[in-house]
Protein backbone atom coordinates (compact mmCIF):
# COMPACT_ATOMS: atom_id res chain seq x y z
CA UNK A 1 0.00 0.00 0.00
CA UNK A 2 1.39 3.31 -0.89
CA UNK A 3 1.37 7.00 0.74
CA UNK A 4 -0.93 8.16 -1.58
CA UNK A 5 -3.38 4.90 -1.65
CA UNK A 6 -3.57 5.76 2.85
CA UNK A 7 -3.96 9.42 2.22
CA UNK A 8 -6.78 8.84 -0.60
CA UNK A 9 -8.61 6.48 1.74
CA UNK A 10 -9.05 8.83 4.25
CA UNK A 11 -9.90 11.76 2.20
CA UNK A 12 -12.52 9.85 1.11
CA UNK A 13 -14.05 8.91 4.43
CA UNK A 14 -13.39 12.51 5.23
CA UNK A 15 -15.59 13.17 2.39
CA UNK A 16 -18.12 10.30 2.87
CA UNK A 17 -19.09 11.55 6.76
CA UNK A 18 -19.20 15.24 5.57
CA UNK A 19 -21.42 14.55 2.97
CA UNK A 20 -23.47 12.56 5.59
CA UNK A 21 -23.74 15.84 7.39
CA UNK A 22 -21.14 15.14 10.04
CA UNK A 23 -17.97 16.95 11.03
CA UNK A 24 -14.68 14.78 10.15
CA UNK A 25 -11.05 14.32 10.39
CA UNK A 26 -8.43 12.44 10.89
CA UNK A 27 -5.95 12.30 14.68
CA UNK A 28 -2.30 11.83 13.49
CA UNK A 29 0.42 10.46 16.14
CA UNK A 30 3.58 11.08 14.96
CA UNK A 31 6.84 9.78 15.82
CA UNK A 32 10.61 10.42 15.12
CA UNK A 33 13.77 9.34 16.25
CA UNK A 34 17.39 9.70 14.93
CA UNK A 35 20.51 8.34 15.65
CA UNK A 36 20.36 9.64 19.21
CA UNK A 37 17.24 7.77 20.11
CA UNK A 38 14.06 8.94 20.22
CA UNK A 39 13.64 11.83 19.81
CA UNK A 40 9.99 13.09 19.42
CA UNK A 41 6.41 11.99 19.85
CA UNK A 42 3.41 14.46 19.09
CA UNK A 43 -0.57 14.64 17.84
CA UNK A 44 -2.68 16.41 16.42
CA UNK A 45 -5.70 16.99 14.03
CA UNK A 46 -6.00 16.83 10.43
CA UNK A 47 -9.01 18.09 7.85
CA UNK A 48 -9.60 17.82 4.31
CA UNK A 49 -8.43 20.59 1.80
CA UNK A 50 -9.03 20.78 -1.20
CA UNK A 51 -7.77 23.62 -4.29
CA UNK A 52 -6.11 24.07 -7.41
CA UNK A 53 -2.88 21.47 -6.35
CA UNK A 54 -5.13 18.86 -5.50
CA UNK A 55 -6.43 17.20 -1.96
CA UNK A 56 -5.07 17.03 1.33
CA UNK A 57 -5.18 16.22 4.89
CA UNK A 58 -3.44 19.29 6.63
CA UNK A 59 -3.39 20.82 9.96
CA UNK A 60 -0.92 21.26 13.20
CA UNK A 61 0.51 18.38 15.39
CA UNK A 62 1.74 19.39 19.10
CA UNK A 63 4.87 18.04 20.32
CA UNK A 64 4.16 16.19 23.41
CA UNK A 65 7.23 14.91 24.24
CA UNK A 66 11.01 16.19 23.28
CA UNK A 67 13.90 13.82 24.49
CA UNK A 68 16.39 15.89 21.82
CA UNK A 69 16.08 19.37 23.02
CA UNK A 70 14.82 22.43 20.88
CA UNK A 71 15.60 22.68 17.57
CA UNK A 72 16.95 19.03 17.09
CA UNK A 73 14.26 18.19 14.84
CA UNK A 74 11.69 19.40 12.19
CA UNK A 75 8.41 18.67 14.35
CA UNK A 76 8.46 21.93 16.02
CA UNK A 77 10.94 23.61 18.47
CA UNK A 78 10.13 22.30 22.33
CA UNK A 79 7.48 20.52 23.91
CA UNK A 80 4.25 22.06 23.22
CA UNK A 81 5.19 23.91 20.53
CA UNK A 82 2.77 23.15 17.21
CA UNK A 83 4.08 22.16 13.65
CA UNK A 84 1.95 22.07 10.43
CA UNK A 85 1.86 18.48 8.57
CA UNK A 86 0.57 18.05 5.09
CA UNK A 87 -0.59 15.08 2.80
CA UNK A 88 -0.81 15.50 -0.75
CA UNK A 89 -3.21 13.09 -2.23
CA UNK A 90 -1.83 13.17 -5.74
CA UNK A 91 1.44 12.87 -5.01
CA UNK A 92 1.74 10.62 -1.66
CA UNK A 93 3.66 13.82 -0.49
CA UNK A 94 4.45 14.34 3.69
CA UNK A 95 5.64 17.40 4.61
CA UNK A 96 6.26 18.08 8.51
CA UNK A 97 7.08 21.64 9.08
CA UNK A 98 9.27 22.91 6.60
CA UNK A 99 11.01 18.82 5.77
CA UNK A 100 9.44 16.22 3.41
CA UNK A 101 9.83 12.49 4.08
CA UNK A 102 11.93 12.02 1.08
CA UNK A 103 10.46 8.40 0.17
CA UNK A 104 7.12 7.95 1.90
CA UNK A 105 6.13 4.61 2.08
CA UNK A 106 2.27 3.38 3.28
CA UNK A 107 2.79 0.50 5.60
CA UNK A 108 -0.33 -1.23 7.67
CA UNK A 109 -2.21 2.23 7.35
CA UNK A 110 0.99 3.95 8.83
CA UNK A 111 3.27 6.42 6.33
CA UNK A 112 6.72 6.13 7.36
CA UNK A 113 10.55 7.60 6.30
CA UNK A 114 13.31 9.46 6.27
CA UNK A 115 13.16 12.81 5.90
CA UNK A 116 15.17 14.85 4.03
CA UNK A 117 18.33 16.71 4.50
CA UNK A 118 20.12 19.48 3.45
CA UNK A 119 23.93 19.46 4.92
CA UNK A 120 26.23 16.42 4.91
CA UNK A 121 25.83 16.47 8.87
CA UNK A 122 22.47 17.45 9.24
CA UNK A 123 20.30 14.99 11.60
CA UNK A 124 18.51 12.18 9.27
CA UNK A 125 15.08 11.47 11.12
CA UNK A 126 12.55 8.75 11.13
CA UNK A 127 9.33 9.11 11.19
CA UNK A 128 6.31 6.96 11.18
CA UNK A 129 2.83 8.44 11.72
CA UNK A 130 -0.17 6.54 12.56
CA UNK A 131 -3.96 7.80 11.53
CA UNK A 132 -7.63 7.58 13.72
CA UNK A 133 -10.85 8.28 11.93
CA UNK A 134 -12.54 10.70 14.08
CA UNK A 135 -16.18 12.16 13.23
CA UNK A 136 -19.67 13.70 15.27
CA UNK A 137 -22.75 14.68 14.61
CA UNK A 138 -23.49 18.03 14.00
CA UNK A 139 -26.51 19.38 15.63
CA UNK A 140 -29.13 20.78 12.93
CA UNK A 141 -28.88 24.48 12.63
CA UNK A 142 -31.58 26.46 14.86
CA UNK A 143 -32.78 28.68 11.93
Amino acid sequence: MSSKTIIKEHIDWIKAEQDAGKEAWVKVVLVSNSKNGPARYGSGRLDRKSGLLGSFLTGDVTVKKDDQGAGSCPVGPATGEKTKVRLHQETGEVKIGTKKITVPKGESGLIHGFIEVQLLNENRSYYVLRFDRKSASVPPDPL
